[in-house]
């Protein structure tokens, strides 16, 4: 038995690779996170963008960095912080915290007023699953695993993050 952290890389299995569909499962996740003791009141906190990936690339950073410049003229007090990968460049607004311990997430979980995953592929969006633990709203692709853990409209929304301009209106 082969089990996953979702139905897309269950459906993967089956279709990509010919494991029949008996011998997957999906098992799904907890949060990586302590539960808070309280949630933030979102509409009191800065306006911060949080972003956590350590595959640049994957993780849908280039894409993060352009939607957050397209916002920035609309909302020059925008803020984006960079959890997990530390690109070569960013541009002001953007701060980079690196690889960071669980507490200090949790800390920027509740100053963030939303969390973007904007992975090219999401396999399990675990993160939004902690970011949801902290009463934080979800902005996560629709390319995986993203449509089964936010709520497109309730929890979050999803978007196509290669389209710049959709990507930066859902911020």
């Amino acid at each position: 038995m082969i089990f996953t952290l979702s139905r897309f890389c269950e459906r993967s299995l089956n279709e990509d690779y010919g494991i029949p569909p008996e011998k997957t499962l999906t098992v799904s996740t907890g949060i990586n996170i302590d539960l808070p003791s309280h949630i933030a009141d979102r509409e009191k906190t800065k306006s911060v963008i949080l972003f956590v990936g350590v595959e640049w690339e994957i993780k849908g950073g280039p894409e993060m960095v352009a939607a957050f410049l397209e916002l920035k003229k609309n909302q020059p007090d925008a803020e984006l912080w960079l959890v997990g990968a530390k690109p070569q460049s960013v541009p002001e607004g953007v701060r980079c915290f690196g690889r960071i311990d669980r507490v200090t997430l949790a800390r920027l979980f509740s100053e963030a007023r939303l969390l973007c995953v904007p992975s090219r592929v999401e396999r399990a969006s675990m993160v939004a699953l902690d970011a949801a633990a902290h009463g934080l709203p979800v902005i996560c692709t629709h390319h995986g695993a993203g449509a089964e853990r936010i709520r497109d409209g309730v929890t979050g929304i999803l978007v196509d993050p290669r389209n710049t301009a959709a990507f930066a209106a859902a911020i």
